[in-house]
């Protein structure tokens, strides 16, 4: 649904923008912004990571922060925020996302879920810090604003196929939440 351009970064102050917009390019009809670590610039295998976000206001949107191996999965979510355009698809104005994604016999699974953070109410527009805490081979403990807010300890070797994780800042647009219509998000419009 999006492409990602390098024109969809933008430095204001002390803080990097990522944008989405409703623009056609490359085929698709929302551009957005995306930085990423790489795999072969940067990688983690266990500590803390911790990145201070504000969040789009715009149903539809659905940036993540997460980490990654060399294929999928494994993966680490450390949030993800699909803002509903139905009330069905995505996830309601004061809940976000964290997951651990691992293969199993049977496929693939994963671990921690929908966090609703106690007392913030509404996510939207406001700075927030989004932190994982990855003790190797042993759990994943992730929080919000300094408080842990869910973890992922029941599976030692499903923690242990994560290894050298890249680490990606995203916004997406569409997908989860729901493609937004032009009503919701009109041609030209943006967010970040």
């Amino acid at each position: 649904l999006a492409y990602a351009r390098a024109e969809n970064l933008e430095f204001t102050g002390e803080s990097l923008d990522l944008v989405a917009r409703r623009e056609s390019y490359g085929g698709k009809s929302f551009t957005t912004g995306v930085i990423s670590s790489g795999y072969s610039k940067f990688t983690m295998n266990g500590g803390y990571v911790e990145a201070r976000i504000r969040l789009p206001d715009t149903v539809g949107s659905w940036p993540a922060f997460w980490g990654l191996y060399t294929g999928w999965p494994p993966e680490a979510d450390i949030m993800e925020y699909p803002l509903t355009t139905n009330g069905v698809n995505g996830l309601a104005a004061d809940q976000y996302h964290t997951a651990w994604h691992y293969s199993t016999a049977s496929g693939n699974a994963a671990g921690a879920g929908t966090v609703n953070p106690a007392g913030v109410g509404d996510l939207r527009g406001a700075y927030h810090v989004f932190g994982m805490e990855w003790k190797e081979d042993q759990w994943v403990r992730f929080y919000f604003n300094g408080v842990q807010v869910s973890s992922f300890t029941t599976s030692p070797s499903a923690i242990a196929q994560m290894q050298y994780m890249y680490l990606i800042a995203n916004y997406a647009v569409g997908g989860w939440p729901g493609t937004p219509s032009l009503e919701q998000w009109p041609q030209g419009h943006e967010d970040r």
